[in-house]
């Protein structure tokens, strides 16, 4: 909400002098004229009717002339002279205002003000008049130079606008009345401060691309908002699976609309929920989204030489070559050879790298039952091997 503030009525005198023409203000609570050139300048009734507008004075008829020694003395039942015509006196009675200024509406750059209607002893209420007034401070409002005229004398009015408000920035109002003899009356003034209370537009939808085994990268549409510029609104991206991890990706981060999250399970669902805050920290939340990261390939190793029926020979060098899928060429190999059928392995290297070949020279003698395995070393279960065996004669 914003800030509204009841101010003290002793202004009033200053504001409604300062309205009235060759009216002065003598104190916060009358003001006078000097030079008697508005009768009508008064403030809570401290003025009266002076000059041309005060009442003549009442008609006195002549006395008559002392009567003569002896002569009877006049009959005092003489008619008596002509009654003084009534002159109308002049309407001084100020307006009586009615409930005070009540704010509504309130946004980031205006404000709705209601009152209560007046009423006038010699004015009917639909024939009185309103001035709403504003300045940034109450001193000013005390000067009609600097005043700002939100709206101008009209007949029954008890509500206006004040549009094209400074966020944040407190206004002060004034509401005055005035009836058909320019009799005035002040509303207490009051401040309000406009604020920003209204929440950002979400952009276009999230969406997801590039989605790996551990990583996904996260798309929106920028937000907008009635105050904060595009590239003042903060993001914030949040992402878990059904443990809540890992939680926020993205922190409050202003003019952002595309993150990757990384380090994320492989083969699991995410919920991830962007949020958008404008400069006054009002919120708006775009659409969750769903997206699951992939399922891990299964690499694979084939064994290409010695495959089965080959002969290799003792003291001499030969390669045993392999081919593989989804594995890096720095991934840790273990190759082993068997002269039993598998049930018993012995290691030739341990490790070496996927190069796909490794020169091998035997030193075991004449066998005619040998076979070779490549496995990973950190998943013994990815393997490939000879698919037959082969045999290792003499020396060559």
């Amino acid at each position: 909400m914003g800030m509204v503030r009841n101010l003290n009525s002793t202004i009033g005198a200053c504001l409604l002098a300062a309205l009235i023409p060759g009216c002065k203000s003598s104190s916060t609570t009358e003001c006078f004229d000097p030079g008697n050139k508005d009768p009508g300048c008064r403030i809570f009734g401290t003025a009266t009717a002076t000059g041309a507008d005060a009442l003549p004075n009442p008609i006195v008829a002549p006395s008559p002339p002392p009567a003569a020694p002896g002569a009877p003395t006049p009959s005092t039942t003489s008619p008596s002279p002509p009654a003084t015509p009534t002159v109308g006196a002049k309407d001084t009675t100020l307006p009586v205002v009615g409930s005070g200024i009540v704010f509504s509406g309130l946004t980031a750059t205006s404000v709705t003000l209601s009152w209560g209607a007046a009423s006038d002893d010699g004015t009917p209420a639909a024939d009185l008049q309103y001035k709403v007034l504003k300045a940034p401070s109450l001193d000013i409002i005390n000067n009609p130079n600097l005043v700002t005229v939100v709206q101008d004398w009209t007949k029954n009015l008890t509500t206006a606008t004040a549009m094209a408000l400074t966020t944040g920035v407190p206004e002060y109002f004034a509401v005055i009345v005035r009836d058909v003899a320019g009799n005035v009356a002040l509303y207490s003034p009051k401040s309000a401060t406009p604020v920003d209370a209204v929440a950002p537009v979400v952009g276009s939808p999230l969406v997801f691309s590039a989605v790996t085994t551990t990583e996904m990268t996260l798309t929106w549409g920028a937000a907008s908002d009635d105050v904060t510029s595009p590239a003042q609104l903060a993001y914030k991206v949040a992402c878990v699976d059904g443990s809540g991890s890992p939680g926020v990706l993205l922190d409050w981060s202003a003019n952002t609309t595309t993150i990757t999250a990384r380090g994320l399970s492989p083969q699991t669902t995410y919920t991830c929920t962007v949020s958008v805050r404008d400069g006054a920290a009002n919120q708006a939340t775009y659409p969750s989204g769903q997206q699951a990261t992939a399922t891990p390939a299964h690499p694979t190793i084939t064994v290409t030489a010695p495959n089965g029926g080959e002969f290799y020979y003792e003291g001499t060098a030969r390669p045993i070559s392999w081919t593989s899928t989804d594995l890096a060429d720095t991934a840790p190999l273990k190759i082993e050879y068997t002269t039993n059928g598998g049930t018993s392995w012995t290691t030739i290297i341990d490790p070496t790298a996927n190069s796909g070949s490794y020169p091998w020279t035997p030193n075991i003698g004449f066998v005619r039952t040998v076979k070779v395995r490549v496995s990973l070393v950190s998943d013994p279960t990815v393997f490939g091997q000879s698919q037959a065996v082969f045999t290792i004669n003499g020396f060559e």
